[in-house]
């Protein structure tokens, strides 16, 4: 086998990367947004119902038989208990029960376009998956358009739609419809930013999401997006401070991951591998975290460091490619007896991947 050299290595480890997730601004899918990344585009986030305690199947039922009911002389008080009854289940995971109440009271006169809002966001956790339910929640969208022109909740669910799909540029023209009308949701600025930021125009997706970090009600998403602008920028200092505080909020790996990755883009190998160490023991059976503790002890040419890692990835989880890559640094250290062995290990796994 040919030595390689360090740089060939730090390659090798690059390569490998199996289960880091990366903040990928231009393919995020708004279903996609109830994970961590993103986060989902809740009607408790734009409802002018307050958030009260959870509602309960019975309940919910209840209101739709009560919802059923309902006759040409209904009253606006009774509307809007039901509306609240239905945000509530909604929030309690009843969508469907919580649909079919605003699906009536939209046929009311008191419909108005924060109920339109609702229901296309009740068809939002499943249209990734369902074209038809992708054309629901745009349908609704347009339809509370329709009641208020310049909704900006509306235009904001109608600017991530058009992102989700690719269409750039009809979401940039929501997105700024969004921001500039006359109660715009700090999310509107936020969805723009993501825009912008897969358009690779970042100083301006920077400077929106640096006006919705002023905004009174802070949103760890906020700080997700803007130390990912801020990397993409080159400005890694920076995007650690803002994942930082991300990670204060909500302590989640994909975070912790992306904190390393700009530790280690900017050299800062020792703040990474420190960083890495804590992620070691609270994820102890997790060889994701010892592999790419691994990767930044050979940028900082710690191989015995690395190799020690490695074991404890093998150990955990034994690949022909974590052989390999132990079999390069056996190299570079001149143990080229444990290099032969580690590549034959590579070999018997790969055979027998094969053979099954």
């Amino acid at each position: 086998m040919a030595l390689l050299g360090a740089g060939a290595m730090v390659g090798l480890f690059l390569k490998s990367s199996k289960s880091m997730v990366r903040f990928d601004l231009g393919r995020l899918k708004l279903a996609a947004l109830t994970i961590s990344l993103f986060l989902s585009l809740s009607p408790g986030l734009y409802s002018g119902v307050q958030a009260g305690e959870d509602c309960s199947a019975a309940e919910a039922q209840q209101a739709l038989q009560r919802a059923r009911r309902l006759t040409a002389n209904t009253d606006a008080k009774t509307v809007h208990e039901l509306y609240e009854i239905a945000d509530r289940a909604n929030d309690s995971g009843l969508n469907k029960i919580a649909r079919e109440i605003v699906s009536i009271l939209v046929k009311t006169r008191y419909r108005n376009c924060e109920m339109y809002c609702f229901l296309g966001s009740t068809y939002c956790e499943e249209f990734a998956d369902k074209q038809e339910d992708n054309d629901m929640a745009r349908k609704y969208f347009n339809l509370a358009l329709q009641v208020e022109p310049d909704c900006g909740r509306a235009l904001n669910e109608l600017a991530y739609l058009s992102f989700s799909q690719g269409k750039l540029d009809d979401a940039l023209k929501l997105a700024n419809r969004a921001v500039n009308s006359k109660d715009p949701h700090i999310r509107c600025r936020l969805t723009r930013s993501k825009i912008l930021a897969s358009l690779k125009r970042y100083p301006e997706a920077l400077k929106d999401i640096e006006l919705a970090e002023k905004h009174p009600e802070k949103r760890i998403e906020i700080y997700r997006v803007k130390g990912s602008i801020l990397e993409a920028m080159g400005r890694y200092d920076e995007a650690v401070k803002a994942f930082d505080q991300a990670f204060a909020m909500q302590k989640q790996d994909w975070i912790a991951y992306q904190i390393v990755h700009c530790l280690k883009k900017s050299g800062r190998y020792k703040e990474a591998i420190a960083r890495l160490d804590k992620l070691s023991l609270l994820n102890v059976n997790d060889s994701e975290v010892f592999r790419e503790r691994a990767e930044v002890r050979v940028l900082a040419k710690d191989y015995v460091g690395a190799i020690k890692d490695l074991d404890k990835t093998i150990e955990l989880e034994p690949t022909a490619k974590i052989y390999r890559q132990r079999a390069q640094l056996h190299t570079l250290i001149g143990q080229k007896d444990r290099a032969a062995r580690d590549l034959a290990e590579a070999d018997k796994i790969s055979n027998r991947a094969e053979n099954f």
